[in-house]
C-alpha cells in the first residue's frame, strides 16, 4: 500500500498537470507572453533612443563648436 501512495505523490493524475490548463489560465498565460514581448520590444525602442539622442548630441555639440570657429574667423578678420 505505501508504493502505492508514494506513487501517487510522485505521479499526479493528468488533470493536475500544467498541460490541462484550463481556458482561463491559457489566456492569463498568453497574456504575460503578450505582455513580456511588448515589454522587450519598448526597451528595445528606449535604448534605441537613448543611442540616437547621444548621437544627435555628440553632432550638436560639434555643430556648435564647427560654428563657433567660424564666428572666431570672422572676428578675426
Amino acid at each position: 500500500m505505501r508504493s502505492g501512495l508514494m506513487q501517487q505523490s510522485l505521479f499526479p493524475p493528468q488533470s493536475q498537470h500544467g498541460n490541462q490548463q484550463s481556458g482561463e489560465g491559457k489566456k492569463k498565460f498568453k497574456g504575460l507572453i503578450k505582455q513580456e514581448k511588448e515589454e522587450k520590444e519598448d526597451n528595445e525602442v528606449k535604448q534605441q533612443m537613448r543611442r540616437y539622442s547621444k548621437k544627435i548630441m555628440k553632432l550638436g555639440e560639434e555643430f556648435n563648436e564647427e560654428k563657433a570657429e567660424e564666428e572666431d574667423k570672422d572676428e578675426k578678420k
